[in-house]
């Protein structure tokens, strides 16, 4: 009986020092500082998609819909060409915590 108690402390303070040796090891640094290497807004573009009955603008930057800085964009509109929107701006969003 003993054995087995002093097997489950062993067993238990192996695994909390894994666990906390390794955030240790893999956390990120403290100094993080951003490079040089960004993208150029010269390169955003995007596409009015025209298709199956539905017009929308699409952007290379990750977001499509109609924003209020490109005044030629195009809201998700369906049927096209009747001025329904049903989609104002969709864009991708990620989340994460540190």
């Amino acid at each position: 009986m003993r054995n087995a108690h002093f097997y489950g402390k062993t067993v238990l303070i192996n695994l909390l020092l894994t666990i906390v040796l390794s955030n240790y090891t893999y956390s990120q640094p403290q100094t993080h500082l951003p490079s040089d290497h960004r993208g150029n807004i010269a390169y955003r573009a995007f596409s009015n998609v025209d298709g199956n009955n539905v017009r929308a603008s699409i952007f290379n930057s990750g977001y499509s819909g109609a924003p209020r800085e490109v005044p030629e964009s195009v809201n998700y509109e369906w049927p096209k060409n009747t001025d329904r929107i049903y989609v104002s701006i969709v864009g991708i969003w990620i989340g994460g915590e540190v």
